[in-house]
């Protein structure tokens, strides 16, 4: 079987998982009525959280410009497509 490359959409839908998952070990609510500030809040203090294990592990910081260039790249990638 051939790995079919996710949709930016599922990417998506993964990192709200994991932002799931964070929210609720660390009390915050992303159901409640305030859903967009506390998923914002999520991926702040996961991201924060990010540069602390990074620094925990040893692991340079320039991981993030990596993250940032890749999702600049899966974001032209899929307009490219969408185009045609």
């Amino acid at each position: 079987m051939m790995w079919e490359e996710p949709t930016n959409n599922e990417r998506a839908d993964w990192a709200y998982e994991a932002c799931a998952v964070f929210a609720e070990a660390t009390g915050l609510n992303l159901e409640g009525d305030d859903k967009e500030n506390d998923l914002s809040s999520a991926i702040g203090d996961l991201v924060i959280n990010l540069y602390h294990l990074c620094e925990q592990r040893g692991l340079d910081i320039d991981t993030f410009e990596h993250a940032k260039s890749s999702y600049e790249e899966e974001v032209s990638l899929e307009l490219e497509g969408n185009e045609g």
